[in-house]
């Protein structure tokens, strides 16, 4: 058979894989909460996507947040697998379709902000800890600590400090871990009256200054860190 025929058989298997993965981890009775339909489709097509990533691609693996980013804008080659609605279980079933992840030259992870509501922080800590148990152990991994919303534009009051827990057990990681890295949010600087200059009328999602930002922050991570220096 062709290279194209192989990629097919691959593409193949990996949809298979997400599937049979989400179905599992999210059978009826398995879960608190349950995705919206669109997120299986979605997951299914970017199984079919990465199936064909050659070998020293950067992987962004995570939810809604890392969905709207231009990876390209950051470093090359890379490959934007991030899926709105995505939570951290989530994630780590979708794993099991990427054929080619472990050819990846790093990984990005941000995903945890759709748990806050739904897990406790212990609860979140045993996921993370899972995630990062399934990922490949000898490609670095940076890992994007979450932003802080804001709480009057969502009506979600107190989570920032939920946040800032999560981030302090993320922190731990990286430095307990080798080839993890942590960047910390451009905006854990930025007042709650200047942070809503960043967000969307959600409060919660980056508008395209903050997306703007982001990027700057990681491009400069990328530059700087030799282990993530694409080779």
């Amino acid at each position: 058979m062709n290279k194209r025929q192989w990629c097919g058989i691959g593409a193949l298997i990996g949809t298979i894989a997400v599937i049979s993965c989400l179905l599992f981890l999210f059978r009826d009775g398995s879960t608190q909460w349950q995705f919206p339909s669109y997120y299986y489709q979605m997951a299914t097509m970017l199984s079919r996507e990465e199936a064909n990533v050659s070998e020293g691609y950067v992987y962004f693996l995570g939810d809604s947040h890392i969905q709207g980013l231009t990876t390209q804008e950051i470093v090359n080659p890379s490959i934007n697998l991030g899926l709105g609605h995505d939570t951290i279980e989530g994630l780590r079933a979708r794993l099991g379709g990427y054929q080619a992840l472990r050819k990846a030259s790093s990984i990005v992870i941000g995903v945890g902000f759709n748990d806050l509501n739904k897990q406790s922080l212990d609860g979140m800590r045993k996921s993370y800890q899972d995630l990062f148990e399934a990922l490949p152990k000898d490609i670095p991994i940076l890992v994007s600590l979450l932003f802080k919303v804001d709480e009057a534009l969502s009506g979600r009051e107190g989570v920032n400090g939920k946040i800032e827990h999560a981030n302090a057990f993320l922190l731990r990681w990286c430095q307990e871990h080798d080839l993890y890295y942590c960047l910390r949010p451009f905006s854990e600087t930025i007042d709650g009256h200047e942070r809503r200059l960043l967000l969307l009328a959600d409060g919660v999602h980056l508008n395209p200054v903050g997306y703007s930002l982001w990027i700057d922050s990681m491009a400069q991570f990328f530059g700087q860190e030799p282990a993530f220096h694409n080779k």
